[in-house]
């Protein structure tokens, strides 16, 4: 408008719900019902086969030489598989249990290096790719990206080294990430920056059901410990959400067999069983709390690194609206549908009179339609562009008119009808809105100013603060 201008906002902040990941175990896994071995090539004997050329893992077997992880060599379907071990002569083995996962212990020295997931990946989900390698100065990770000839998916970052943990001594790790997978993919292709060192990799795969994209929470961090001892300090965040997956690993001389702070050792990662592997991730899910963990290690120099990522904030969203011009008495008919317990409804109305009620009927239970600027809502009073009943005017007598936002709160599922009462006979611009909470607890604050020179930019515009996520800001 270029003219005398009137200005109100609402703000809406509503209770936003914590949404949570949920982590994916994509491990494979059947018991053992006996091992042999015939020089240094052990056949286990089981039900259910794994996959072969992959890295398996192998515990409970007694006597205890047959556990570890290795590659599987050869499969007969449904009865056995090989692998070689390098401890000869065991004798006949007893009990235990296989298990593969979404990890890769074994590539060969090169630039490439594949992850077969025992389960697809699944769509909207958080992947994070670890990396550890041995004594390659400067390793990391340039590309991941699925491979399995039927599926795409989005890029993972940041693929430059920032958030490589390297040591002339122990080696590198390097993690990327994949803040909203598309899924369905059931291989994955590392690319290193170099090609010596042997690379150990894995994919970690967190779900979120709330809709958005996960993000980073802060700065991903690193660590090159160089004292050796028998603890060593994991990396620490500062967050800013209340339900993060935070991700760590470590490569060290010596086997991990403990980290604390509530993380876990995920056992459907090979390089996690046995723990006299010298790489090892972890995991915590839905923590507010960025606590440096402590790995417990045999005496042992490392180096660590680890990332922090937050869920997506579960916004405001709007459910159904109406808007409507009309010319009428003094009762306006203005929505009328089905409303949902926990919504807010919202009214915001343009008119040459003022309004003097909003109100409701039918089945649904509402609270009462409350003008922005009454009853101790960031009350208007002592702006003279407003009035009790919360009609916003131009105070030049301009010919702008009034406006207003009511708002009322659903207690109650049902059918409702919003009806517009005006001081006279008037020509009404009218928008409706339903809006849904997580929770439908709300927390309105409210301004409104009027401007009695005429230009096309408002001198004094209405202003709202923004108290936290998931805000409804209507102007």
């Amino acid at each position: 408008l270029a003219g005398a201008q009137s200005h109100q906002i609402i703000k809406h902040h509503a209770a936003v719900a914590t949404p949570q990941f949920a982590f994916v175990d994509m491990s494979s896994t059947a018991a053992l019902t006996g091992c042999t071995e015939v020089t240094n090539t052990v056949t286990c004997t089981t039900a259910t086969t794994p996959v072969n050329g992959k890295s398996i893992s192998i515990s409970g077997v007694t006597p205890s030489g047959y556990n570890g992880a290795y590659t599987v060599a050869s499969v007969t379907a449904g009865v056995s598989f090989t692998y070689t071990d390098s401890t000869g002569s065991l004798g006949t083995g007893t009990g235990g249990s296989w298990i593969q996962g979404p990890t890769n212990v074994n590539c060969a020295t090169a630039t490439t290096c594949i992850v077969t997931m025992p389960t697809a990946t699944a769509a909207q989900a958080l992947l994070v790719a670890v990396f550890g390698t041995t004594t390659t100065l400067g390793r990391h990770i340039t590309n991941v990206a699925c491979s399995d000839g039927s599926h795409t998916e989005g890029n993972f970052q940041p693929l430059d080294g920032s958030i490589t943990a390297t040591d002339s001594t122990r080696g590198n790790v390097d993690i990327a990430y994949l803040l909203s997978s598309l899924g369905g993919c059931t291989q994955f292709t590392f690319t290193f920056s170099v090609s010596s060192g042997t690379p150990f990799i894995g994919i970690l795969e967190a779900t979120y059901t709330s809709p958005g994209m996960a993000s980073l929470d802060g700065a991903c961090g690193e660590s090159d410990n160089t004292v050796a001892t028998t603890t060593q300090a994991g990396i620490g965040f500062t967050l800013t959400g209340t339900s993060d997956f935070m991700v760590q690993q470590i490569k060290k001389a010596a086997g991990a067999t403990a980290i604390n702070e509530s993380y876990v050792l995920p056992v459907s990662f090979v390089y996690s069983l046995p723990t006299s592997l010298i790489w090892t991730p972890a995991y915590l899910l839905n923590s507010s709390t960025g606590t440096a963990p402590t790995w417990t290690i045999g005496n042992s120099t490392s180096v660590t690194d680890g990332c922090a990522f937050s869920p997506p904030i579960i916004h405001n969203t709007r459910v159904q609206g109406a808007s409507q011009t009309v010319t009428s008495g003094s009762n306006v008919l203005a929505y009328s549908s089905n409303v949902t317990a926990g919504d807010i409804l919202t009214a915001n109305v343009l008119n040459s009179s003022a309004v003097s009620t909003i109100s409701s009927s039918g089945t649904a239970t509402l609270g009462t339609w409350t003008p922005i600027c009454a009853n101790g809502n960031a009350s208007c009073a002592g702006n003279a562009s407003a009035d009790a009943a919360g009609n916003v005017h131009d105070i030049s007598g301009g010919g702008i008119g009034y406006m207003n936002m009511w708002y009322s709160v659903v207690s109650g599922s049902g059918t409702a009808t919003v009806t517009v009462t005006n001081t006279g006979n008037t020509t009404v611009d009218l928008v409706l809105g339903e809006w849904l909470s997580p929770t439908g607890t709300y927390d309105v604050s409210a301004t409104s100013n009027g401007n009695s020179a005429f230009n096309a930019t408002p001198a004094t515009p209405a202003t709202a603060a923004v108290a936290g996520a998931g805000e409804l800001i209507m102007l």
